[in-house]
């Protein structure tokens, strides 16, 4: 075997080790961010938690920010995933949008609530979760058109306007603190939930009360 073969070799498992120790970082920041807030946090705990040299950290992240930036990618990802996942074998959108909730449910369930304050502290975050707003308001959109044309949500609402306020409105929660007074899941019970029963039908409330009947 040539040198330039071993050579090769060699960066490939060093190329293997570096992925999967980030990866491990990004699963461990994810969970400590979770539990304490993002503030809390502090780059040694991280390292703490691992085996690996600060120096190594900040090799792979250069900073706090680009390691938050990793963090809110993958949970977000995570989330898309058993979404799309799910779908594969839904029955209809109203399956679909109802396990997204339920998805949601959890995190807010094992999730720090300053979590999502802190978030919006990191410029490169902030300009990462407004591309998620913007692409989630478009597939929020179809989703409610399709579950007009499959007979689930009335189709006298406009829901260009509908989504933008309960979007603006889901953004005010967080930058108020609203979830030092009330829980995320009874903010969720009493704002989403009452508002998705405005806009069913009488097919769309049996779906809707089922769910609520087996989550709260």
């Amino acid at each position: 075997m040539s040198k330039r073969s071993i050579n090769i070799q060699n960066t490939k498992k060093n190329g293997g080790y570096r992925d999967e120790l980030k990866n491990q970082i990004v699963l461990t920041a994810a969970r400590l961010f979770r539990t304490n807030g993002i503030r809390s946090v502090k780059m040694d705990d991280i390292v703490g938690h691992l085996s690996c040299s600060k120096r190594t950290l900040y090799e792979l992240f250069k900073d706090k920010e680009a390691l938050v930036l990793a963090v809110a990618n993958y949970l977000h990802s995570l989330d898309m995933e058993k979404i799309d996942k799910f779908s594969l074998e839904a029955h209809d959108i109203m399956d679909i949008i109802l396990e997204s909730f339920k998805i949601q449910l959890e995190n807010f369930r094992v999730t720090n609530p300053q979590y999502y304050y802190d978030l919006h502290k990191y410029p490169q975050v902030e300009r990462l979760l407004v591309k998620h707003h913007n692409d989630l308001f478009n597939d929020i959109l179809n989703v409610f058109e399709t579950g007009v044309k499959e007979g689930f949500f009335r189709p006298d609402i406009d829901y260009n306007i509908m989504i933008d306020v309960f979007m603006g409105r889901e953004q005010r929660v967080v930058t108020s603190k609203l979830y030092m007074k009330y829980s995320l899941t009874d903010i969720f019970k009493n704002s989403i939930l009452v508002e998705m029963r405005g806009i069913c039908t009488e097919k769309g409330l049996k779906s809707l009360d089922d769910f609520t009947k087996r989550n709260f």
